[in-house]
């Protein structure tokens, strides 16, 4: 009776003692997947240097990227959006999981801000935060976007005369600025100063001529000098060139003979 006693005992124990050890294994486990989950935060200051005033609605994006890998979209690790009314700097919490972070991998803070849909300001330098030590926060200047104005078409547009040779046009006071118009149909209408003139044009790709042009003959003493160069240059184009809503009259030799610009009312 004393040896079976005994023995439930001992079995007692050991149940117990190899319980305790899961139940300690376990515990240690769930520390370790806590402690590699946990958050850490990067602070970074957005700026930029010209003076430009935000408009309503403005918001700053700060993202995180695994840049590592070449010829491939960057991995985004986190990323934080804040709504801006005010004038920078920016001081934003950029949260991150400190496993995700190998030594041997290559990181970017990228900082945008844009308005509605359109990109204002975007950060043109590859800042890693985990290659530098700083004392404050990380600082990223941002660059303004100059987006591209489409072309304007070379029809249907009023072409406002803006230089004539190598001169500015001036108009006179009280009398229609100098434009040119093309139309659908191949024709085209405009004022040279003192007289309306009409006529046709052919155009193929960016080859572009005038003919035909016939000018009402009213006499004007101020406005000549500045007629005879917009007939001239009419008269010469052999191409065309248009960027953004400005159209360059060129000839043969490809030297400019006369700019105007796309006007609406």
């Amino acid at each position: 009776m004393n040896n079976s006693f005994f023995k439930s005992i001992i079995l007692v124990t050991s149940i117990f003692s190899v319980a305790t050890l899961l139940a300690g294994c376990t515990h240690s486990h769930a520390n370790t997947d806590t402690h590699q989950a946990t958050d850490e935060a990067l602070t970074i200051s957005v700026l930029y240097r010209d003076r430009s005033m935000l408009r309503p609605g403005s918001e700053l994006r700060v993202t995180l990227e695994d840049v590592s890998k070449m010829d491939v979209a960057a991995e985004v690790l986190s990323t934080t959006v804040m709504s801006i009314d005010s004038a920078p700097p920016y001081i934003v919490s950029l949260p991150y999981q400190k496993n995700k972070i190998k030594s041997n991998m290559r990181y970017n803070v990228r900082a945008q801000i844009s308005n509605q849909g359109q990109l204002i300001y975007t950060s043109t330098q590859h800042y890693d935060p985990f290659n530098q030590v700083v004392s404050g926060p990380y600082s990223i200047q941002v660059e303004r976007v100059h987006n591209r104005t489409p072309d304007v078409a070379l029809t249907n547009t009023y072409w406002k005369a803006m230089t004539l040779g190598q001169q500015a046009v001036i108009n006179q006071e009280n009398i229609k600025e100098l434009f040119l118009q093309l139309r659908e149909g191949n024709n085209i209408r405009g004022f040279a100063g003192c007289n309306n003139f009409q006529g046709s044009f052919e155009q193929h790709d960016f080859a572009l001529t005038f003919k035909q042009i016939a000018s009402t003959m009213k006499m004007c003493a101020d406005s000549t000098e500045q007629e005879q160069k917009m007939f001239h240059s009419l008269n010469e184009t052999a191409s065309y060139s248009i960027k953004g809503e400005h159209l360059t009259l060129l000839d043969k030799d490809q030297t400019v003979l006369a700019t105007f610009q796309a006007m609406y009312f």
